[in-house]
């Protein structure tokens, strides 16, 4: 509710980014979304970085998709969790994903 901006993400179709009252939110697949607080304007998202509009100024942001990763391995979706340890993951979620 009361979204004022969107981008699914151009390398994982499965996720969408959007901004509501104040927070933004990683939606992936099936689990549940990841939120933040911010109240800037999403302007696109690609592979881990959302792309934000706040007070005119155009600016990038990490996103972690660590905790996404792990659910998905626990859920036995190992095909979702290589597809976003493709997108470029730290060394460690590499390595838990391969254990």
């Amino acid at each position: 509710m009361n979204v004022n901006s969107f981008a699914w993400n151009s390398d994982l179709e499965d996720s969408i980014a959007f901004a509501s009252s104040g927070m933004i939110s990683i939606k992936t697949g099936n689990l549940p979304a990841l939120t933040q607080k911010s109240d800037a304007n999403i302007i696109g998202f690609e592979g881990f970085q959302l792309f934000i509009n706040k007070n005119d100024i155009i600016t990038v942001m990490d996103i972690s998709q660590s905790s996404t990763l792990v659910k998905y391995v626990e859920k036995k979706e190992f095909s979702m969790a290589y597809k976003l340890a493709c997108l470029g993951v730290p060394d460690n979620d590499l390595r838990f994903l391969g254990m």
